[in-house]
């Protein structure tokens, strides 16, 4: 008799699954959004494009058992106002394409976000190919309507958001 073992599937570390999702995304995203810059830190991955106040977030929360997707508006409280209310006007056709589960929502005066959240499952392979699916869908859905809305962000006069002066 052959014994039978299951094949367990591999956990990940959360920066080997975060380096994962940014490799697909690198090679799944299109051409035009692939040259998005990207920080890691502890449960957090953030992928942005020019100011790292805006960007796209997957949160590996394990105290509540869920992992965070969406986009974060940290800019300030007017850009963020004026972001949320832009995106607000097309929540229908957003919802249509990222699903009913969306969340939009201002968090505190200069925070507002997009997002779902998933149940969370072990840090492997699968979960990251859903992490990518989804994280892509909102990239490509969101991203374009940032780059035409033009919106005058809260910065701070003498450096940018990454602290690198002018």
């Amino acid at each position: 008799m052959i014994p039978t073992h299951s094949n367990p599937a591999k956990t990940l570390s959360r920066s080997a699954f975060f380096d994962g999702i940014i490799r697909s995304l690198r090679r799944d995203l299109p051409e035009d959004l692939r040259s998005f810059r990207s920080r890691q830190s502890g449960n957090l991955l953030k992928l942005f494009y020019e100011d790292q106040r805006i960007h796209f977030e997957v949160w590996v929360d394990k105290r509540r058992s869920v992992v965070e997707i969406g986009l974060h508006l940290e800019e300030g409280p007017a850009s963020t106002l004026a972001i949320l209310a832009m995106l607000d006007a097309s929540i229908l056709e957003i919802k249509h394409i990222l699903g009913p589960e969306v969340e939009l929502g201002r968090w505190t005066q200069s925070w507002g976000h997009l997002i779902e959240n998933r149940p969370l499952g072990a840090l492997d392979a699968a979960e990251r190919t859903a992490v990518v699916e989804r994280l892509c869908l909102y990239v490509r859905t969101l991203q374009p309507k940032l780059d035409e809305f033009d919106v005058q962000l809260d910065r701070l006069a003498s450096s940018d958001r990454s602290g690198k002066q002018k």
